[in-house]
This record gives C-alpha cells, sequence and structure tokens, in this order.
C-alpha cells in the first residue's frame, strides 16, 4: 500500500469514505450533491443512516470536526417541517449509534425530544405514528427516560406559570 499511493478502506462505506475525503480538503460534504440519495428518492431515514455512517467514520479516523459536520447535518436534514415521519422510525437509529461520543450523544438526545416537542405541537401525529413512539418508548430505555424528563419539566414550567399568573 505505501509503495502504490493506494489504501484499501475494504471495512468502510465507499461513499462515506468519498464524503470524508471532501470534507478533509473543504470542511464539507454534500451527499445529495454526490448522488449518493437519488436511487432512495426522499427517505430521510436513508438521510439518517448516511450522516450516521459518516459520522462513525469521522469517529473510526479520529477526525471530530468530520463528526460535527455529520451530526448538524443530521440534524439539519431532520429539523425540516414535513420530518415527523422520518424521525420517529430514526430514534433508535439515533439512540442506538453514539456510544462513544459523549458529546455527540448528548446534542442528538436533546435534539430528538426538543424535535418531537416541536412537531407533535404544531400537528396531530397519526395514530400509527404514535404506535410506533409508543414502541420506541418501551424498547429504548434511554429515549424513554429523555422523554418522561422532558414531560415533567414542561409539565412543572405550566404549574409556576399558572401559579405565577393568578393574582
Amino acid at each position: 500500500e505505501a509503495t502504490s499511493s493506494r489504501v484499501h478502506l475494504a471495512d468502510d462505506e465507499p461513499f462515506a469514505v468519498d464524503c470524508m475525503i471532501d470534507f478533509m480538503y473543504t470542511q464539507k460534504y454534500d451527499v445529495q450533491a454526490k448522488g449518493y440519495l437519488s436511487f432512495e428518492a426522499n427517505s430521510q431515514y436513508f438521510v439518517t443512516k448516511v450522516h450516521l455512517a459518516i459520522h462513525t467514520l469521522g469517529g473510526k479516523y479520529g477526525v471530530p470536526a468530520l463528526c460535527r459536520f455529520a451530526l448538524d447535518s443530521l440534524c439539519e436534514c431532520l429539523s425540516q417541517e414535513d420530518s415527523l415521519p422520518s424521525l420517529i422510525p430514526s430514534i433508535p437509529l439515533l439512540y442506538e449509534h453514539l456510544t462513544d461520543d459523549e458529546e455527540g450523544k448528548e446534542k442528538l438526545r436533546k435534539f430528538v425530544i426538543t424535535e418531537l416537542k416541536s412537531h407533535v405541537e404544531l400537528m396531530s401525529p397519526s395514530e400509527a405514528e404514535l404506535q410506533e413512539l409508543m414502541d420506541h418508548l418501551c424498547t429504548i430505555p434511554a429515549f424513554h427516560e429523555d422523554f418522561c424528563r422532558e414531560w415533567f419539566r414542561l409539565a412543572g414550567e405550566q404549574r409556576n406559570h399558572v401559579f405565577v399568573s393568578t393574582p
């Protein structure tokens, strides 16, 4: 490998390696411009997997800036106005993915809860979305904990607001 100036990364996704190389030169990557998303149309779930794969690669090769950029890009994609149907199926991926990156894990956990809260306030989830959300609450302990903590925090804020606003 050293004499041929080639490195073979057999265990890594080619698109993720390509994006990492772009990032090394430009401090950004664009999976849509590269055409990696064309065969999956508008699947936010697939976009989630792509950015998480790039994040993993950044962690594997010690490129923390790539990890941050991948998470920022992922959060940008999942925070679109109509992304609730994509966010809910992505919850297991988001919670299971980050094991060694404490900063990234905390960022994604806060992001998921904040986005769920804002989407639920803006629109009514379908019965199927609510059922899927309930399934995640039952099967992902960290998500259950985050969800309950936020619910109790909001309930406390509402209670304090009622007591403060009454004469």
